[in-house]
């Protein structure tokens, strides 16, 4: 109950008056001294907007290379796991309705032997494409309480 009445508002967007001026991170707030005039006497959602893309674009680019230099890190070990995945699955062989032969998963086992480094290094690469693109997607859906 305390939280509900302790709650500013319900999401987090811009809006058309003083957001660009509040939110920005500890040392593109400096630029508020050049751009904060401009801010508060214009009031324009798209202005402000702008700004805030500019004031947080240090951050999104930290960020991306974390992730990217993650994703480079993590692919031998990903592949690792995957090859042993696979290489367990032709001895472990279960069976049931639409379970594949030993000698069908032991080829989909040496095609991922040949192929897998190309198609992990594929799937980095659409993972920061990913990364991207949510960073800047601004129509979310608003969770209700």
């Amino acid at each position: 109950m305390l939280l509900e009445t302790l709650s500013v508002r319900e999401a987090s967007f811009a809006d058309d008056k003083y957001s660009a001026s509040i939110s920005p991170p500890y040392p593109m707030s400096i630029l508020n001294l050049l751009f904060g005039t401009y801010i508060l006497s214009v009031k324009n959602e798209a202005h402000n907007e702008m700004i805030l893309h500019f004031y947080f674009l240090p951050v999104f680019f930290v960020n991306l290379v974390l992730f990217s230099i993650y994703q480079v890190i993590i692919l031998p070990f990903s592949y690792l796991k995957t090859v042993g995945h696979k290489l367990a699955l032709m001895i472990k062989n279960p069976q049931g309705k639409g379970s594949r032969t030993a000698s069908d998963r032991f080829g989909y086992a040496v095609f991922f032997l040949v192929m897998g480094p190309l198609l992990l290094s594929l799937n980095c690469i659409i993972d920061i494409f990913w990364f991207v693109r949510h960073t800047y997607q601004s129509d979310l859906d608003v969770v209700a309480r």
